[in-house]
């Protein structure tokens, strides 16, 4: 059975990792602090299988900061809301000053039935 994690891990490594990743041979991930104990495994476990399977051996260091302490985090967390208000919320408005900054964007569960939420 899949879950939630693994399946976004995996199309994020997959899909965004290899475009950006080119010429480097090490790569330092940074996610929100994991607030529920019982998750913190699964997420963990999740990325490092996607990092294995997807990152060409490239080796890689994993942290886990609140997001409210890390600028990237932040950023990231903006380009999301954007995102998701352009495609959910019908309200480009955020999305347009970004957008320039986007490699590129689509429905990872376009063609997938199971309900994750």
């Amino acid at each position: 059975m899949r879950t939630f994690y693994p399946l976004a891990f995996d199309l994020l490594t997959k899909c965004a990792c290899p475009r950006s990743l080119s010429g480097f041979a090490h790569v330092v991930a940074v996610t929100d602090r994991i607030p529920v104990a019982k998750k913190q495994g699964e997420v963990k476990q999740a990325l490092k299988r996607a990092f294995k399977k997807n990152l060409g051996g490239r080796t890689y260091a994993l942290f886990h900061h609140e997001s409210r302490s890390d600028l990237n985090l932040q950023i990231a967390d903006y380009f999301c809301w954007a995102i998701q208000r352009k495609w959910e919320g019908d309200d480009d408005r955020s999305y347009v000053l970004i957008e320039q900054a986007i490699c590129g964007e689509g429905d990872p569960f376009e063609y997938d039935d199971q309900e994750y939420y």
